[in-house]
């Protein structure tokens, strides 16, 4: 790292950390940017803990302030090409001029899951109230690879129970085909994680179920959506008739603006 002879390195977290600190040291950079009140002597460019971080992307504006640069956090953008789209729209069949909902179902921590079932009804309540077509995501993997977990099975089982609806598998090997394959949505249906960022990130309004994570800290940004808070923070405890409700509010909201617009 010392050899790419860095000017300035930026610990990205909501308070610098040990192992990140250390990681900035060993690049070598004249200038080492983090927040916290109680940042260490190497940190030459400590930027104060706020008493309200507000949003994360908010909070990390604020580390280029010592670079002279006052802009307030914009929309967050993923840039998809469309050969990557094409490609995945040659390998699965949606159906052409109806709403395309997107449903991703896989969580890393347990509180922020929605069950299998709860998904299962969902889309039937959602395809019987309108012509739609269901593109169903999840992370790739058995549920039983120690190193890489994943949400096969979650997926087949849904998949199997749903054979009587406009559903297709979107099954993704890499962040570039989630990317893809979520940007041919019209509307998305996740837990707080990584994938909840992909999606505001293509531009698609979203749904986001928050169970134990700080909603106002990681939710959607600067995208039409809606938020539901999981009681007792879980996620698994929100009723269909919960998310089904946000889900319609959203579409109706976004129909609307898209007609005035």
């Amino acid at each position: 790292m010392r050899r790419q002879h860095y000017d300035i390195a930026i610990v990205a977290r909501d308070h610098w950390a040990k192992r990140a600190l250390q990681w900035a040291k060993l690049s070598g950079a004249k200038r080492i940017i983090a927040i916290g009140n109680d940042a260490p002597s190497a940190v030459t460019d400590p930027i104060p803990t706020p008493s309200n971080k507000g949003h994360i992307a908010e909070l990390f504006c604020q580390l280029a302030h010592p670079l002279g640069i006052e802009k307030k956090a914009g929309p967050l953008k993923l840039y998809v090409k469309d050969e990557e789209i094409s490609a995945i729209r040659q390998r699965i069949k949606i159906t052409e001029n109806v709403p395309i909902y997107g449903l991703q179902i896989s969580s890393r921590k347990p509180q922020q899951r929605w069950q299998a079932e709860k998904f299962i009804e969902l889309a039937h309540q959602l395809t019987q109230r309108e012509k739609c077509h269901i593109l169903l995501f999840w992370s790739p993997g058995s549920n039983d690879n120690k190193q890489h977990p994943g949400d096969d099975e979650k997926a087949q089982f849904i998949l199997e129970q749903c054979k009587d609806i406009p559903i297709t598998p979107v099954p993704t090997q890499n962040l570039r085909e989630l990317m893809a394959g979520m940007s041919l949505c019209d509307q998305m249906l996740t837990s707080d994680g990584g994938a909840l960022h992909i999606s505001v990130g293509v531009g698609v309004p979203t749904v986001a179920m928050f169970g134990n994570s700080d909603a106002d800290f990681w939710g959607p940004w600067h995208i039409a959506s809606e938020v539901l808070k999981a009681p007792e923070d879980n996620v698994g405890l929100l009723t269909v008739g919960d998310v089904l409700t946000r889900f319609i509010t959203l579409r109706d909201r976004v129909i609307a603006l898209n007609t005035k617009s």
